[in-house]
């Protein structure tokens, strides 16, 4: 029968560990939510699709992705953090650990692990913060189920409209110009006497070309267009103003 020792702890692991686990939490949870966020994963989502229904849905899946990483991150850094500062001021006069505690300085600055926990936590509040105020993860997503649901029981917005000859690529995350997405965002103007302009979003997957030889003219009045430029009928999401049909109705002459 052979003997069983059992074996003695390890002060050093038992003292680092706690850093360690935080630092990880940190670092793989920030990455998660970075890769969320990221535009590899609105390309993976919005491949292949040419229905709006589908398209607002992979739109709010990605809500859902950034909602949920954002969650695990807030949830494993901060439980994993507090954990590891309780055990680290109860043990910060510990002899027992005296030889494995940090001892450096920044600027005449005691670096100790509480430091670095109680920072990167401060940071981490900071950033979530202004993510969550930025970009609205949650709001975005009840904004794109409501469009989707629009979509669905034809609840939309028809109107007639010129379009501008400008227009650039767009977006409907909020992400800036850098952040590429199967989008041009168009200038319209109604063409009633009201003249009223807005910004429409027009997936790629519609194969739109608006009419350069015919576009709106703002130096001309409502009439002057309503007879030279060419006018389209679209339809559009009440939210995100995402196209969802355009037809043209009449083209523009010289």
């Amino acid at each position: 029968m052979g003997i069983v020792r059992n074996k003695k702890p390890n002060p050093k692991w038992e003292y680092v560990k706690w850093l360690y686990f935080f630092l990880l939490a940190f670092a793989g949870t920030l990455v998660i939510w970075y890769f969320a966020m990221s535009q590899q994963v609105l390309e993976w989502l919005t491949s292949g699709i040419n229905t709006p229904v589908a398209f607002l849905e992979a739109y709010g899946y990605r809500c859902l992705l950034m909602i949920g990483s954002t969650a695990l991150n807030v949830i494993l850094t901060l439980g994993l953090g507090i954990k590891a500062l309780i055990f680290y001021i109860a043990n910060n006069n510990n002899p027992k650990y005296a030889d494995y505690k940090i001892s450096a300085r920044i600027y005449q600055i005691p670096i100790t692990e509480s430091a670095i926990i109680i920072f990167l936590l401060a940071m981490e509040i900071f950033i979530q913060s202004i993510f969550i105020m930025g970009l609205n993860p949650y709001g975005s997503y009840r904004s794109f189920a409501e469009d989707t649901q629009a979509v669905k029981v034809g609840d939309l917005i028809t109107q007639d409209v010129f379009f501008d000859g400008d227009h650039e690529r767009g977006g409907l995350t909020e992400m800036g110009p850098s952040f590429y997405e199967s989008i041009t965002e168009y200038h319209v103007t109604d063409t009633s006497s009201s003249g009223d302009g807005a910004i429409v979003y027009v997936p790629d997957y519609l194969s739109f070309t608006v009419d350069q030889e015919h576009p709106y003219v703002h130096q001309s009045g409502q009439d002057w267009n309503r007879h030279h430029t060419t006018i389209y009928r679209i339809t559009y999401t009440p939210n995100r103003r995402l196209v969802t049909s355009i037809e043209m109705i009449r083209m523009g002459t010289p």
